[in-house]
């Protein structure tokens, strides 16, 4: 799982323990903005690293969103995957 901040990892793995998943079915990285968790996800896709699934957590609360949507969706990498046009609201 690719997370914005310290706040967003803590975040979503209290929405894994709430949801009763456990915590080490997940590796999380802390990466500070939106750009640097795209790459990381782009990379560990890239490398084909040992995920069974990957997730990206990104700020939904700025006004580039969709623009940060898009950037996310023309990664080469990602053109394997069914993205949707728009991200999914919940």
């Amino acid at each position: 799982m690719k997370a914005l901040g310290v706040d967003d990892c803590h975040v979503v793995a209290a929405l894994c323990v709430a949801h009763g998943l456990l915590q080490d079915m997940f590796v999380f990285h802390e990466c500070g903005n939106d750009v640097r968790a795209i790459d990381k996800l782009v990379f560990a896709i890239s490398r084909k690293l040992s995920y069974a699934a990957v997730g990206i957590v990104l700020d939904a609360d700025k006004p580039d969103t969709a623009a940060r949507w898009q950037q996310l969706r023309c990664k080469q990498v990602l053109q394997a995957y069914s993205l949707p046009a728009t991200p999914e609201p919940d």
